[in-house]
């Protein structure tokens, strides 16, 4: 062959003289892949229930080809040239039997093996036509083979209680997914279906899937694969309650499912259901208890005595409505809660949607106004009663006061104050029973801002200082943080008036005392 290439521009007769020089090479690769394909090949069982007895010939199939192809491919390399129309050729035959052993090794479920084979083959086949085949073949066993891996290290037991579980997903979902009618006015008869389905999946499901990920290695991938499945299912059942106008339940079996989720692929998915249904089940969540009235209350008092709307919570923003208290007020002043109502603000006017239970905070109010009232009816019955029997002597001019210093002042300037603070009490009294709650969550909240904001100096500090710090984690906190400005300063919107009320109560409160003290002097 070097004396050949050495005259190779002396005519075609060269070229024929190299071909009939490598023959017996050429013959001797074509002879042993033949061989390999008729004697071993053929031992082969293709079908899906003999994956243990192909383990054997599929081994001396393989065995075959490095004892025999290879060693031909390679003495025919040894004297010809590299991509030589010869070797190009051969090393194409090779590459396509190397092939067809990576394609047996998956009928005996041996996929990463089968997909070392057929990397082999690739680069055996590399400038042939065979390369394109081969990348297609490893491209499709490319699943299988990672599937082999992920399962790499379970006991037998743990992966048909694996089995077992997922096939039972499909059972749940396809038993009670037939019987739903996707229709809007179908939801008597859907929600009893979901019912069920959901008490297989709490039941039945998850003690399976929880069971057969005990069964598996602490850290192994499978345990997210299970969760995901897990999670999905749920996330599943949960839209099919959107046909059974269940969407308060869908929004709180999605966040179930987002739990199980974590740190899983089937995280975005859910995260998608959950934002597209919130507005569904807070529109549900608002109105579902709304009761309708025939009549709305009067708004209207005399003397401040009568009917009147006071407080706003709960606020919808996408029918701008709220939720608010009717009092019966005295003075001007909330004294007893009559009613709830969701309505909606027009200017001064209201338009009322429904009435509403009303909270345990008014159930309290009520009690302590109506035992406050009956107190007042016992005693006022008490002085009545003293009035009758003893004689008290009576003056044609104003009433008077005599204080230890000799001073006096009219009885009925401090009776009026002692009116005025008395009444001022009276409605701090029912602002603190309605700011008790807010004030404790506002004062969570600082908390929780504050905690956070001392974790997110320390992280600055970590990055100033060249430390290497959670990107991640470090984004999540600072919205975490702005989230809790956010809400805080809602919460303190949303209360404002009562709060700047009793403010202003204290300070008129000071103010009356100093004066009630004052002309007592």
């Amino acid at each position: 062959m070097r004396i050949l290439n050495s005259v190779s521009g002396t005519g075609d007769w060269v070229n024929v003289a190299k071909s009939e020089a490598l023959l017996p090479f050429t013959e001797s690769v074509e002879a042993a892949c033949k061989e390999n394909r008729d004697n071993y090949g053929t031992r082969i069982i293709r079908s899906d229930e003999s994956a243990q007895a192909n383990i054997q010939p599929c081994n001396e199939l393989l065995l075959h080809f490095r004892q025999t192809v290879r060693p031909a491919l390679d003495r025919l390399q040894s004297v010809a040239e590299k991509d030589q129309r010869e070797e190009l050729s051969a090393r194409e035959n090779v590459a396509r039997c190397l092939s067809s052993i990576a394609s047996a090794f998956t009928w005996s479920d041996r996929f990463v093996e089968s997909e070392n084979l057929f990397q082999e083959a690739l680069s055996l086949a590399d400038g042939t036509i065979a390369a394109v085949e081969i990348e297609r073949s490893l491209h499709d066993n490319k699943g299988a083979a990672d599937k082999e891996r992920r399962l790499a290290g379970i006991p037998a037991s743990a992966l048909a209680s694996i089995e077992k579980a997922r096939d039972h997903v499909m059972v749940i979902l396809n038993t009670g997914r037939g019987s739903l009618i996707r229709e809007p006015d179908q939801a008597a008869h859907n929600k009893p279906i979901c019912d069920v389905m959901l008490g297989r999946f709490r039941t039945e499901l998850q003690p399976m899937m929880r069971a057969s990920i005990s069964e598996l290695p602490p850290q192994h991938p499978m345990i997210s694969e299970m969760l995901a499945e897990e999670a999905l299912c749920l996330n599943a059942i949960a839209t099919d309650y959107t046909w059974a106008d269940e969407f308060v339940l869908s929004l709180s079996l999605r966040q179930e499912a987002l739990v199980i989720a974590a740190n899983t692929d089937a995280v975005g998915s859910i995260s998608e259901g959950i934002s597209k249904i919130s507005d569904s089940a807070r529109q549900e969540k608002l109105f579902k208890e709304l009761i309708p009235i025939k009549n709305t209350p009067t708004l209207s008092t005399i003397n401040g005595i009568g009917g009147k709307l006071y407080g706003s919570s709960d606020i919808d923003p996408s029918t701008k409505s709220f939720a608010t208290t009717y009092y019966f007020t005295f003075l001007y002043f909330p004294i007893i809660p009559l009613r709830r109502y969701r309505v909606i603000q027009d200017g001064k006017s209201y338009r009322f949607l429904g009435r509403l239970p009303l909270r345990k905070f008014d159930k309290w109010h009520l009690g302590i106004a109506l035992g406050a009232i009956l107190v007042a009816i016992i005693i006022g019955s008490m002085s009545s009663d003293s009035s009758t029997t003893t004689s008290q002597p009576q003056s044609s001019t104003s009433t008077t006061a005599t204080t230890s210093n000799g001073m006096t002042t009219t009885d009925p300037d401090r009776q009026q104050l002692k009116a005025e603070i008395n009444a001022g009490r009276e409605r701090m009294k029912v602002l603190d029973l309605e700011l008790e709650p807010v004030l404790t969550q506002l004062k969570q909240l600082k908390s929780e801002i504050d905690d956070l904001d001392s974790q997110l100096k320390e992280l600055d500090s970590e990055k100033q200082s060249g430390s290497n710090v959670d990107i991640d984690e470090y984004n999540a906190k600072v919205n975490r943080y702005n989230d809790l400005i956010s809400r805080r300063k809602s919460l303190y919107n949303e209360h404002k008036d009562s709060l700047d009320e009793y403010q202003a109560l204290a300070k008129k409160d000071d103010e009356l005392v100093d004066r009630y003290n004052a002309a007592a002097r």
